[in-house]
C-alpha cells in the first residue's frame, strides 16, 4: 500500500493506494471513512477519491440530504477536483524527471 498526501488550496488529505488482484487501483482516504474509489490507474483512483472527499466535505458542512440540484453542483465540484488532481499529477511527473 502506498501513501501520499494530496494538497490543494482547499483540502490536505492523506490518500492510500493499493493495486487489486484484478489490476484495478483503489484509493482510500483514511481520515474520511467510506471515501474510496477505484480507477484503471493509480492517478485515476487518487483523483476520484479526492473528488469524493470534496463532495463529502461539502455535504458534511451543509448537513442536508442530497438533492438533484446538489448533485449537479457536486458534478461541477468533481470536475474542479479532477482538474486540481490533474495539476497535482503533472507536478509529480515534473518532479520525478
Amino acid at each position: 500500500m502506498k501513501s501520499r498526501r494530496a494538497r490543494s488550496q482547499e483540502l490536505r488529505l492523506k490518500i492510500e493506494t493499493e493495486r487489486e488482484a484484478d489490476g484495478r487501483w483503489i484509493a482510500e482516504i483514511p481520515d474520511m471513512p467510506g471515501v474510496m474509489a477505484y480507477g484503471k490507474t493509480e492517478a485515476e483512483a487518487r483523483a476520484r477519491a479526492y473528488a469524493l472527499a470534496v463532495i463529502a466535505g461539502d455535504l458534511k458542512k451543509s448537513k442536508r440530504p442530497v438533492s438533484p440540484i446538489q448533485s449537479a453542483e457536486s458534478e461541477k465540484k468533481t470536475r474542479k477536483a479532477e482538474q486540481i488532481m490533474s495539476r497535482y499529477r503533472n507536478t509529480l511527473r515534473a518532479l520525478s524527471k
